[in-house]
């Protein structure tokens, strides 16, 4: 009796999960039977087959299914379901509660998602990569929106964070195109875990924000169109048109990164710490200044630049199209130049000896810059992606050609190396398809061939015997 009894009930558990994990076809439309407290419920899976999978048209998600004769409730959307599908719209029906992660990542052709107010999780980039999206109103029901869940949605103008949402994951919307935002009282938390960081990177045509005033974490105080960490009076996303207000003391990473459209920016006294790369990718900002009583940071010389002054001779740690260099600091900080696609032609001035890291990433319009004899340092990945690069020539006092020091410099034609080059790192010219000369001097030439990174022929090496 006992040994039946064993028999019966793994007979019945083995029979359990292959009810739940063998996919159904109601239609056009796959699923997944599943029981929860003793209740059967299905989860959306997909098309049935891959003939409805490039078809541009409309997808409605039913509210029930029929299964061995019971009406099953659709509770949610499994993840990838519908991933890379060219669906152009789509309606979800109250009955689900979840969508999955990436379920519609990748639906490029899809510009509208219909949704009830029922549903609660809004999993990991689910709508990342739907470029034709326009709009999208979070449903009331909604606590957390997952990281990346609307990543690159690069036509979305117009989004309802409602109350209720209490966390916005990292990347939430970067790269959409939302002008406006506003900040509901019930959020808590905003970007990375522990660290509270901008949700709204790339997103260029963004100009006004709005905290609600009830909020306890946040807030956008004087009406200053930013999220502010009011505990830490830290600014954490700013807008095309932020007025940094008295009282902030720090702005965080990326805080005004791809605003395109912003032509000038303020740093208050209050000001103690600017985190590199704050300002990257504003290609329209015209106009940096700093106030005189700020102890840390300064814009002398009306240089159109914030330098660091809690160092030495000093440090340029951010600029603009504008920006001139003052002629008694000593260094170029991370991410100084970072995304200035409107710089063409520079001439770096004798009095800097030393280049951080990504200085000048991803400066694609830059052709021309001028390294002065003084130059002693050049970081990892200083002129990466400055494609428009075509050559350069490296001053004496350089011992080595750091990681990725001009990656996808497409553009390169040309460098010369001085006799002090000690090391070359293997990545130094990744991606420069067009290099085909470096000049060496000539009694050096086979030292330079046992240095030079194994993707270059020894070929391109021409000595100068001068």
């Amino acid at each position: 009796m006992y040994k039946q009894s064993i028999y019966i009930f793994l007979s019945l558990f083995i029979m359990s999960g292959i009810r739940a994990s063998t996919p159904i076809v109601d239609g056009i439309l796959k699923y997944r039977i599943e029981s929860s407290d003793g209740r059967e419920q299905a989860v959306c899976c997909g098309f049935a087959d891959n003939s409805h999978t490039l078809e541009p048209k409309p997808l409605v998600i039913p509210e029930t299914i029929h299964y061995e004769g019971n009406v099953i409730p659709v509770v949610s959307i499994a993840d990838s379901a519908f991933r890379s599908t060219s669906i152009t719209g789509c309606t979800i029906p109250g009955s689900v509660e979840s969508i999955g992660a990436y379920a519609f990542d990748y639906c490029r052709s899809m510009r509208y998602v219909r949704l009830d107010n029922s549903l609660r999780q809004i999993g990991e980039a689910a709508f990342s990569n739907c470029h034709r999206l326009e709009s999208f109103i979070i449903p009331s029901g909604v606590k957390d929106i997952a990281k990346r869940a609307f990543d690159r949605c690069l036509s979305l103008r117009f989004l309802v964070i409602p109350e209720g949402v209490e966390t916005i994951g990292e990347n939430a919307f970067r790269c959409c195109a939302i002008t406006s935002i506003r900040i509901p009282s019930t959020v808590r938390r905003i970007g990375l875990e522990g660290r509270n960081c901008d949700v709204f990177f790339g997103c260029w045509e963004l100009d006004k924000i709005k905290v609600d005033r009830k909020n306890r974490v946040f807030d956008s105080r004087h009406g200053c169109n930013a999220i502010i960490e009011t505990a830490t009076n830290s600014l954490i996303s700013g807008s095309n048109k932020t007025a940094i207000p008295y009282g902030i003391s720090e702005i965080r990473a990326g805080a005004f990164c791809y605003r395109s459209r912003m032509e000038s920016v303020h740093i208050p006294a209050s000001v103690s710490n600017i985190e590199a790369g704050a300002f990257g990718y504003c290609p329209g900002l015209e106009r940096i200044s700093v106030s005189r009583r700020n102890r840390l940071y300064d814009s002398r010389d009306n240089c159109n630049a914030i330098i660091y002054t809690g160092m030495g001779t000093g440090r340029l740690h951010t600029a603009c199209q504008n920006t001139r260099i003052p002629d008694d600091i000593s260094s170029i900080g991370r991410y100084a130049y970072l995304g200035q696609t409107n710089l063409s032609a520079m001439v770096i001035p004798e009095n800097i000896s030393f280049i951080e890291d990504k200085a000048f990433l991803d400066c694609s319009d830059l052709r021309f810059i001028a390294l002065p004899d003084s130059m002693s340092h050049i970081g990892y990945k200083t002129f990466s992606n400055c494609s428009a690069l075509r050559m350069i020539i490296i001053p004496d006092g350089v011992k080595e050609l750091n990681e990725d020091m001009f990656e996808g410099c497409t553009s390169l034609e040309y460098v010369i190396l001085p006799e002090t080059i000690e090391k070359i790192d293997n990545t130094a010219f990744t991606g420069c398809s067009s290099l085909n000369m470096i000049q060496v001097p000539g009694s050096g030439l086979e030292r330079f061939k046992a240095i030079l990174p194994k993707s270059l022929s020894p070929d391109i090496l021409i000595p100068d015997n001068r």
